[in-house]
């Protein structure tokens, strides 16, 4: 069975509501944005209405519990975020910057047509 927290334990509390927003605007902006941005006006609008409309009740209804965090949680969430940041940076970034590094000089170099 698990032992209560100290006080003294917990490094960081996070309020349940501001991660329940967030959660709801990471699952609701890019539907948004594929509404507004490839679906004719005539649909698009009502929907992304819609859409804006339960994103806010659903943030404003859900039971959103603080989360209290310890230092152990605290340094497994940071690593699990340095993690990703590392995946993105070497399966995006680093690729992207090879690809500019070896076609830029047939970029920059002006043709000659003849």
């Amino acid at each position: 069975m698990e032992q209560p927290r100290k006080q003294t334990d917990i490094a960081l509390t996070i309020s349940g509501r501001l991660a329940a927003s967030c959660a709801v605007t990471y699952m609701a902006l890019p539907t948004l944005l594929f509404l507004l941005g490839w679906v004719r006006p005539l649909f698009s609008i009502p929907a992304a209405a819609a859409v804006a409309a339960a994103s806010v009740l659903l943030s404003a209804t859900i039971p959103a519990p603080t989360l209290h965090l310890t230092r152990r949680q605290l340094a497994i969430y940071l690593c699990a975020f340095a993690l990703s940041l590392l995946w993105l940076l070497a399966g995006v970034v680093i690729p992207v910057l090879v690809l500019l590094c070896i076609f830029w000089p047939a970029i920059e170099a002006p043709s000659r047509a003849v």
